[in-house]
């Protein structure tokens, strides 16, 4: 039962009609026996959504597209990673004090690992905003060796630039000799489109995108042999992470699992 005790949680961004996330986290939420709800929210701004957290109350709350970047200023502290990234998917709420966190970092990651070693691996990641900085990130990290491709060249070179990598046109991506293929961008969510036209065989392509469950990218990789990733896998693994960071507790990452899975198509 909600009550005037009970800590709101939520997601901020623009669409979040699809996210499965208040899904995920309430039911984690509800094992762990936490007073606490998980709700969406859409925003027009980060600073909208900021302003909406303090007035709230809230104990913290994820940000999705397209504000991961932007809201950077509007944070009173930011953790070291988001601060390297230069994007925040978590905010902590401490007594009014918001801090930033970025998990989809380690979610990626996580979720590469149970497919591939990437440690001097060559990876192409498609897209240049939030998703791709924490991915990019988590990549050279462990070892990798990153090329950036978006469709508008300029925001591809600025990422490479930030973090010392190479860059390409959205076009090339489909055709460059690497093992690994990571779609950071929005294209194939809800639809049967892809980012680009698979021509090269990667040893394993990662799709963020988690609705439908296996994406148009992900049907092409798999008939050229590639293994495959589901955007659930980093979904369910970012989420737990925010978890930890709310409530200070090991979340059951099964449960969270079995859900996106129940309610993903």
């Amino acid at each position: 039962m909600i009550t005037a005790n009970t800590r709101l949680l939520g997601v901020f961004g623009n669409p979040v009609s699809q996210s499965l996330s208040p899904l995920i986290h309430n039911a984690a939420i509800a094992r762990a026996g936490f007073d606490a709800v998980y709700l969406a929210f859409k925003t027009e701004s980060a600073n909208q959504a900021t302003e909406s957290i303090r007035a709230m109350g809230m104990a913290g709350a994820n940000i999705t597209i397209p504000f991961k970047v932007s809201i950077i200023n509007s944070m009173d502290k930011l953790h070291v990673t988001a601060r390297q990234i230069g994007a925040v998917n978590t905010i902590v709420n401490n007594k009014g004090i918001l801090t930033g966190y970025n998990t989809d970092a380690s979610g990626a990651i996580m979720a590469l690992k149970q497919r591939t070693k990437i440690k001097g691996k060559h990876a192409v990641v498609l897209g240049a905003g939030g998703a791709a900085r924490a991915v990019t990130y988590g990549l050279i990290q462990e070892g990798a060796m990153v090329t950036v491709a978006n469709r508008t060249v300029s925001r591809a070179k600025a990422l490479a630039r930030h973090f010392s990598c190479d860059f390409v046109p959205l076009a090339r991506a489909g055709s460059l000799a690497a093992d690994i293929l990571i779609n950071t961008t929005s294209v194939g969510m809800g639809t049967n489109k892809a980012p680009i036209k698979l021509r090269h065989r990667y040893d394993v392509v990662f799709d963020i995108v988690y609705k439908p469950k296996t994406t148009e990218l992900l049907r092409q990789a798999a008939r050229k042999g590639a293994a495959t990733i589901p955007g659930l896998d980093m979904l369910v693994y970012q989420a737990a992470e925010s978890f930890r960071l709310w409530f200070g507790k090991e979340p059951d990452v099964r449960l969270m699992k079995a859900v996106a899975a129940r309610h993903s198509q």
